[in-house]
């Protein structure tokens, strides 16, 4: 990779580092895809500044790199200085504003700051209504509410959220598809909380049925 000096071949190099890192980052070597977006990093702060919107990116990257390897606080400061940025550049409902307070979110939720993590899902699930509707990211943002309100004990909203996110990928997917059986799986999950295992076993046949339909695997 070449990366001499200022200029638009180095900044060109920023795009093979960053498909290299992310290819690390799929196979689980993340110390190698934290090197690699580290060095775009570096290389966007010399030739772009550091309040440049490419800075973000590369921040928000590196972040949740940190977060695979449970640096939460490593984590928590790159999508700080990303959402610094993010948000003196880009509108306050801008999709990736959304994105970085979505894994703002997360973090806040593992350090036990609940209300700190609805509040930027609130944000976040805002912005993805008006931007996207129903897309992958609006999911998640569903799913994460769920998550932090199961770590709270309330198994009523948790689950209410689930059931928005699993209309929303019936939607995005059809009924058949993995992505709504994990949503189904979570759901019965919760179900199994609550006491109601009449309504579990129904979940968990049905998130059978659909994974033995597609992989011909019967297991959940």
């Amino acid at each position: 990779i070449k990366s001499r000096g200022k200029g638009s071949d180095t900044l060109s190099a920023v795009k093979t580092l960053h498909c290299i890192g992310m290819l690390h980052e799929q196979d689980g070597e993340y110390e190698e895809a934290q090197k690699c977006y580290e060095k775009a990093l570096d290389i966007r702060r010399v030739n772009l500044g550091n309040d440049h919107l490419e800075v973000a990116y590369s921040l928000h990257s590196l972040a949740k790199i940190f977060k695979r390897q449970n640096d939460l606080q490593e984590a928590k400061a790159c999508l700080t200085e990303s959402l610094e940025i993010k948000r003196a550049k880009l509108p306050a409902n801008h999709v990736s504003v959304a994105e970085s307070l979505h894994q703002m979110a997360l973090i806040h939720n593992e350090n036990g700051k609940k209300e700190e993590a609805l509040h930027c899902l609130r944000t976040a699930l805002s912005a993805c209504e008006s931007n996207l509707g129903d897309h992958p990211l609006t999911a998640e943002v569903l799913e994460s509410f769920s998550d932090v309100y199961e770590s709270r004990g309330d198994y009523n909203n948790s689950l209410d959220f689930l059931n928005k996110a699993l209309e929303m990928k019936e939607l995005m997917y059809g009924e058949e598809s993995l992505s709504r059986s994990d949503t189904l799986y979570a759901i019965g999950k919760i179900q199994e909380k609550m006491g109601d295992l009449d309504e579990t076993l129904l979940t968990f046949k049905e998130v059978m049925e659909i994974r033995k339909s597609i992989s011909g695997i019967n297991s959940l």
